[in-house]
């Protein structure tokens, strides 16, 4: 039976969901931890973008003349609706199988597309600049291409400090990247899809999602892996990439309850990050400073703390928290940087 078929037929004779068990839920009852979704916005390059609104227009003459042969096509939603368009693809003889065909095949090419686009690679090495050093990174990745050039770029970055597990990799070399990741050896950790199921990862407080997945399980998954709730561990913070303008889904997920959601725009032309609430709040602290006389040093300093902390929820927590980490600052820049925290929070 084709997938849709398939569905409602078990559903007949399995019945109706019986328990559902939610994010809001497991943290209401605290078996996670509290956590931040960062949702970071990017941009096509011109090129890109070209290539993306050209495959689009194809696409809508394509259903156009799709929908006048199955007007029921327009009322399905669109897993239903691709499952349908699949099929038409495979029905040989048909005038609307080439069509059905040309559709899905563009479709899987403006997908990657989107996948791939350079901001991606460019956003994750400039975000890890701004992440707390003494933290644990799982980036999540659909590609292996994608996942090697990160990779590269890290590795002579952080030399000896980042790995990669995928299934070009063999069994043993996985094994091996994933021991010395729970053994701390390794800081940051790039996963494809072969991470996604039965696999134990160690203690990590920060997930970045390269590339993302339309299927929730999977979604579920990823975040479950940054979010289990193990003592010492407060918060975790999930950085989740799409491209500006696309099809691309911006929701990574809404069920948040009470955890953080927030927003930033990357601009990969300047390898620079916003948020208009954090850049108003920014803008003032630095009118201020400025008023009162400050020497060039300072005020560098404030910058480079105001820089690392547009990236980070620490501004948002109680004044209470802030003062603690403050007070249990070993160097001068950590404390710094939470004194600045301080000033965005007053």
């Amino acid at each position: 039976l084709p997938s849709g078929q398939a569905w409602l037929y078990l559903s007949s004779v399995l019945g109706k969901r019986i328990y559902s068990y939610g994010m809001e839920q497991a943290a209401a009852k605290g078996t996670v931890c509290q956590y931040d979704i960062f949702h970071i916005e990017l941009s096509f390059q011109a090129e890109e973008r070209e290539r993306y609104e050209e495959m689009t227009d194809r696409m809508a003459v394509l259903y156009r003349s799709l929908v006048q042969v199955y007007p029921h096509l327009r009322k399905m939603n669109q897993k239903r609706r691709y499952e349908m368009l699949r099929s038409l693809a495979e029905e040989k003889g048909k005038m609307t199988a080439r069509a059905a065909a040309l559709y899905m095949n563009l479709s899987y090419k403006r997908r990657s597309l989107v996948c791939q686009a350079a901001a991606r690679v460019s956003c994750v090495c400039e975000l890890i600049k701004r992440l707390d050093p003494g933290k644990r990174v799982l980036i999540f990745g659909e590609r292996i291409r994608q996942a090697e050039e990160l990779y590269k770029l890290l590795n002579e970055r952080y030399p000896g400090r980042v790995g990669r597990y995928h299934s070009q990799m063999g069994d043993q070399a996985n094994k091996n990247i994933l021991e010395r990741f729970r053994q701390g050896d390794i800081r940051i950790l790039i996963a494809c899809k072969a991470m996604d199921e039965g696999i134990d990862v160690p203690d990590v407080s920060i997930g970045i999602i390269l590339s993302g997945t339309s299927a929730q399980r999977q979604r579920v998954q990823r975040l479950g892996r940054i979010i289990r709730k193990k003592e010492g561990k407060t918060r975790a913070s999930l950085y989740y990439l799409h491209i500006g303008q696309t099809a691309e889904d911006i929701c990574f997920l809404p069920d948040a309850g009470e955890n953080h959601l927030i927003d930033l725009e990357y601009m990969w032309e300047t390898g620079e990050f916003h948020n208009t609430v954090y850049d108003d709040k920014v803008i003032s602290i630095l009118e201020k400073v400025r008023k009162n006389g400050i020497s060039d040093d300072r005020l560098e300093e404030i910058k480079r703390c105001l820089n690392l902390g547009c990236v980070r929820s620490d501004w948002t927590q109680p004044m209470s928290y802030i003062d603690e980490e403050i007070k249990k600052s070993d160097h001068v820049r950590d404390k710094n940087y939470w004194v600045c925290m301080k000033m965005l929070n007053q």
